[in-house]
């Protein structure tokens, strides 16, 4: 499955988290945390929700990665945590 628009989320349907509980997803938090560019971020949270995305056999991880790199989300998307250095990163290396 691709999401070659990338506005379309029409893969979501199919997602293994949908129905879940979205602070499954949350991983910005107050404790257990480091501090980045006035955001907290949870590094538990982050290893949890990447676990489920990769244990829930879920069929759309490729299309959820692929739409959250696109859209430089920040969280975890296809069991990768995405962040705004990582997307940083990527504009640079296709300037």
């Amino acid at each position: 499955m691709s999401c070659s628009d990338p506005e379309s989320m029409d893969w979501q349907g199919d997602a293994a988290c949908r129905g879940e509980d979205p602070r499954l997803f949350e991983v910005l938090s107050g404790d257990e945390c480091a501090h980045l560019g006035g955001y907290v971020l949870n590094h538990a949270r982050i290893q949890r929700a990447r676990r489920f995305c990769r244990e829930s056999g879920c069929p759309v991880r490729a299309a959820c990665l692929e739409w959250g790199t696109r859209n430089e989300m920040v969280g975890v998307w296809g069991g990768e945590y995405l962040s705004r250095e990582f997307h940083q990163i990527r504009r640079r290396g296709r300037a």
